[in-house]
């Protein structure tokens, strides 16, 4: 029995939904050139659709990827943090056999293609220092719609996690404990000489954003 036309038109939805979770960019007059017979009711539900997309953009950052999703040349293990510019996943990257941190802009908003701008520029800018107390960057691209970079993955926590365990003991700290924490602060210090002498500055240091 032939598909009535609401049965072709989710497959057809659905196809492109799978594409667009998948990393894929298939374009919109691309789809309606392949189906012309369903043309009208396409541009009506991609009109939605998008409609929906950047509304939940201004609800705050999303996660766009999912444990086990094939993205590029990763896969997806975990997500890690979020922040104002994207998401950061432990990935693995399949051609090279190794954990990578993968961080993937969140959601676009109505300020799409200054964030999109934005995020590609200080990738690259961050992918040519090369120094011991920064993290370095192996990729930086885009898939689609989706921009992303590929960092070395460090395993630790962030300086805030350490001072918050700290917190939660009661207790002064120790001589050790304080000279650790000197110590850190003079990495990051040394890193940001080195990024200064290069002509980047960094203006967002926090302790979230070091790690130890």
């Amino acid at each position: 029995m032939a598909e009535s036309r609401e049965e072709q038109l989710g497959e057809v939805l659905e196809q492109y939904l799978s594409a667009r979770r998948a990393g894929k960019r298939l374009e919109r007059d691309e789809l309606l050139r392949r189906h012309p017979e369903l043309a009208a009711e396409l541009e009506e539900c991609l009109d939605s659709l998008e409609f929906l997309a950047a509304t939940l953009s201004l609800e705050g950052p999303a996660g766009v990827l999912a444990p086990g999703q094939e993205f590029a040349d990763y896969e997806i293990v975990r997500e890690i943090a979020r922040g104002g510019m994207g998401v950061v996943y432990e990935a693995f990257h399949l051609g090279l056999e190794r954990r990578v941190a993968l961080k993937v802009l969140s959601g676009a908003g109505l300020d799409e293609l200054r964030n999109r701008e934005r995020f590609l520029r200080e990738a690259k800018t961050a992918a040519g220092l090369h120094h011991t107390n920064i993290v370095p960057i192996f990729e930086v691209s885009e898939l689609g719609e989706v921009c992303y970079y590929a960092m070395q993955f460090i395993e630790g926590r962030s300086l805030s996690e350490l001072i918050k365990e700290e917190r939660s003991r009661g207790e002064l700290p120790s001589v050790g404990q304080i000279g650790q924490f000197v110590d850190f602060a003079a990495q990051a210090a040394e890193a940001l000489a080195y990024a200064h002498r290069r002509g980047v500055v960094h203006r967002d240091i926090k302790p979230s954003n070091l790690l130890v």
